[in-house]
């Protein structure tokens, strides 16, 4: 009997999330590329979460530009190194309005801890591969042991022409 084991299927453990409702701070860092038919962009990025407000920096390689975004239940602030300090209800809008199309910037608050945006923030029983959310596509094809559970490593979301990438490299929860 002879047995092939680079022939078998890995699978991705299935262990079960904490419930996100006991961590009120938490941050990643990794790389995000987006994508569509005429430019692509990518750079490095970090994503901080207290309470309700968010926090986050996104920086192009060898110096070709940088975002920083925050926002609260009221109002965000986009600062780019283009433009300077754009002010607005929420990050989405101003996002959108910078690239020129929608970003789906609410979504991905959900999307980077494993969840549809529609979902509620509890114990999951299997760790998702892929769903449709909002139009997106979103595919998850690495998953990272954490303090909690598995989370998401890297990340794809789709809506033609549009592609946004994330790999996460650390998880930081409180």
């Amino acid at each position: 009997l002879v047995v092939l084991s680079s022939c078998q299927k890995s699978h991705k453990p299935r262990e079960t999330f904490s419930n996100w409702k006991q961590v009120s701070t938490w941050s990643v860092k990794g790389k995000m590329a987006i994508r569509n038919d005429n430019e692509r962009g990518s750079g490095k990025f970090s994503w901080f979460v207290h309470d309700s407000e968010i926090t986050a920096q996104f920086s192009a390689p060898l110096g070709q530009g940088s975002w920083k975004i925050t926002e609260d239940k009221h109002s965000a602030k986009l600062t780019s190194s283009e433009h300077g300090n754009i002010f607005g209800n929420n990050a989405e809008d101003l996002i959108s309005a910078e690239l020129g199309w929608h970003f789906p910037w609410n979504s991905l608050e959900y999307w980077l801890r494993g969840y549809e945006t529609s979902q509620k923030l509890k114990s999951h029983n299997t760790l998702p591969d892929s769903f449709i959310d909002n139009s997106w596509e979103v595919i998850y094809e690495k998953w990272m042991p954490t303090p909690i559970g598995m989370l998401p490593k890297k990340i794809k979301a789709r809506r033609s022409p549009h592609e946004v990438t994330v790999v996460i490299y650390d998880w930081n929860l409180q």
